[in-house]
């Protein structure tokens, strides 16, 4: 029985020992499979990293060219517009000096008036050269440079009173723009202030709604009651109907204590 019971005993410490190998083969698998799993997770993980780190690098590389090509795009527009600013103001030179070879000619008179078209666009080229911008000018500065050149043109003793709001405006609204401003403006100059003592004019550009207004008013003798801007021969009024059309624009005009010209337009495309 001593014997038996010892033997059962060893038996059972055999069935515990063999268990417990069991248990330790069971685990070291599992640590084994744990340890794969996490090897293949961290390989995936870094060749995500990698795969985002080529990607930012490619991403980081587009971006500089398309920098590069941006400050070259704007060299460019710059040197443009350096360029069609000089073109213009030989073009203004020629026209002055024909003009005064026709001194007393009837043609004289419209090839300043040419003139004067000119270089209004003159003045819009070298403000994009200048401030280096590339599509837009500030209307507020350009009119009051473009209002004073004219006046210091025409050398009459104008009180110039201006009134400007702040304004952005592409180039291809600003040239139709300035042109009108300069034809409005030369008119006033040109026949107001043949009879009065103290000429004065008066120049107001607003922002309201989207829209861009321009008053222009002088207080010299004004227009015929008769008059019809819009089946007018005159040249510069014809030019002015043309691009507020352009500008999808309206122009009204007053007679009251001298001329005065309302003109409104879309500022956007």
């Amino acid at each position: 029985m001593q014997s038996r019971f010892e033997l059962n005993k060893k038996e059972e410490e055999i069935d515990a020992l063999s268990w417990l190998n069991k248990l330790q083969r069971l685990l070291a698998y599992f640590l084994a499979s744990g340890i794969v799993v996490f090897l293949v997770l961290v390989f995936l993980l870094m060749r995500k990293n990698q795969r985002i780190s080529e990607f930012n690098h490619r991403l980081n590389l587009q971006k500089q060219l398309l920098e590069n090509s941006e400050k070259e795009k704007s060299l460019l527009l710059r040197e443009l517009n350096h360029r069609v600013k000089n073109n213009l103001q030989m073009v203004s030179s020629l026209l002055n000096l024909q003009a005064r070879q026709l001194d007393g000619h009837p043609a004289a008179e419209a090839l300043k008036a040419g003139r004067y078209r000119v270089e209004a666009l003159t003045l819009i080229h070298q403000k994009l050269y200048r401030e280096d911008v590339e599509t837009k000018i500030d209307l507020k500065e350009y009119v009051d440079e473009l209002s004073n050149n004219l006046v210091m043109n025409f050398g009459q003793n104008f009180q110039l009173n201006l009134e400007l709001d702040s304004m952005l405006i592409k180039i291809d609204r600003a040239i139709p723009v300035g042109l009108i401003i300069n034809e409005l403006v030369t008119n006033a100059l040109k026949y107001s202030g043949v009879k009065q003592v103290f000429p004065v004019l008066s120049i107001i550009l607003k922002h309201k709604d989207g829209k861009g207004i321009i008053i222009i008013k002088d207080n010299g003798e004004g227009l015929s009651d008769d008059f019809d801007f819009t089946k007018t021969t005159s040249f510069g009024i014809k030019l002015v109907n043309s691009l507020v059309k352009q500008l999808n624009g309206t122009i009204e005009w007053d007679n009251q204590g001298g001329t005065t010209w309302n003109v409104s337009f879309d500022i956007a495309n």
